[in-house]
């Protein structure tokens, strides 16, 4: 069977009337690959018509930056539907086995493409349910995003477990630990950390080719082959991203937690239905898939019933490839994960 003739649902979406306010001058960008990604991608983009207010009508960039199979015709019908430009090239790097690559090699494509002052990187496993004003950059500001945590990802605060590896990587790259800034630290977490970004949301300055920069310092920091003894290679495009905000010296603002909810099943609990009320994006990660999707509409049921509709109405995530591309699926990620594993085998550890 033709994976081009497999339609993902094709939904109406209510659009919002055009706002009496200008639109903000901005660019969204996702990656997106054959796969529930597709769904996620189509998701993300609908959420933002329909919740985003002033920003509802910025254009929007899908990238696929790597080879693969192709997008279903019921993906491509839904961009048509929803004004997503999509590109798809194969960017050229040393780390095909990294999926989070994609990020920065699709924003340093957006850079070229897109023609607004800002450009918004969203994760595609998110959901806008409200206007994210705080991603509309001030006068002066280059950068916009949540900080990363130093409890579960890779932050430093001087005298933690990730502090050996940010002082040989900032040694690698000839970057002074004195001038490389703070910033606060994650929403909950007491304190400050060398400055890191968590990836899901952010918005720049597009003249800052902030992308182009990204893209070089997370494939400088794969040629370094250092790796963290705690996360491996699996936040290298974040560190990236860290190091890219601060090459181009831009001045940057923390965003609130309600602009990059996260709502992580792995960490259940951590957040209450009242962090909901005040969100303007979720950042779902998981918790579509059936085992956590039942807790996840009824978390949104509570201060957003018609969010928790929408989401009921388009149903857990699935995979909706024929067997064969499952397959097929399954065994590039055995060898990406063999060449992951590969790689590591050759890092420096810190």
């Amino acid at each position: 069977m033709n994976p081009s003739l497999l339609n993902i649902p094709v939904r109406t979406v209510p659009m919002k009337a055009p706002s009496a306010s200008s639109p903000v001058d901005a660019t969204f960008v996702l990656c997106v690959e054959s796969g529930p990604l597709e769904t996620q991608t189509v998701m993300a983009v609908e959420s933002l018509r329909r919740w985003g207010g002033r920003f509802a009508e910025c254009p929007v960039l899908a990238i696929t930056p790597r080879r693969g199979a192709a997008l279903t015709r019921g993906t491509r019908t839904a961009f048509d539907r929803l004004g997503v430009s999509w590109h798809g090239f194969e960017a050229r790097h040393d780390a095909g086995w990294y999926g989070p690559m994609n990020k920065p090699a699709a924003l340093d494509r957006a850079d070229a493409l897109a023609t607004t002052g800002t450009v918004v990187w969203i994760d595609s496993d998110v959901i806008v349910i409200a206007e994210p004003s705080e991603l509309e950059l001030n006068d002066g500001e280059g950068f916009a995003a949540l900080p990363g945590s130093r409890l579960h990802d890779m932050a430093s605060d001087g005298d933690n477990e990730h502090e050996s590896f940010w002082r040989a990587m900032l040694a690698s790259l000839d970057i002074s630990e004195c001038d490389f800034p703070s910033i606060s630290g994650h929403p909950g977490e007491d304190r400050e950390v060398r400055m890191y970004w968590q990836g899901g949301v952010f918005a720049y300055c597009r003249s800052s080719q902030l992308g182009r920069a990204h893209f070089d310092f997370s494939n400088r920091l794969i040629s370094a082959r250092l790796a963290s003894r705690v996360c491996g290679a699996y936040f290298t495009e974040q560190l990236g991203l860290a190091l890219a905000v601060h090459d181009r010296g831009l001045r940057h603002r923390v965003l609130p937690q309600s602009c990059n909810l996260m709502v992580n099943p792995v960490v259940a609990g951590r957040v209450g239905a009242e962090a909901i009320a005040d969100a303007k994006i979720v950042h779902y990660f998981g918790s579509l898939w059936p085992d956590a999707f039942d807790g996840f509409v009824a978390l949104l049921s509570v201060h957003r019933p018609d969010v928790a509709e929408w989401v009921r109405g388009h149903g857990p995530l699935r995979d909706r490839r024929p067997v064969f591309r499952r397959l097929l699926g399954r065994l590039e990620r055995r060898r990406r994960r063999d060449e992951a594993r590969d790689y590591l085998a050759t890092c420096e550890l810190h």
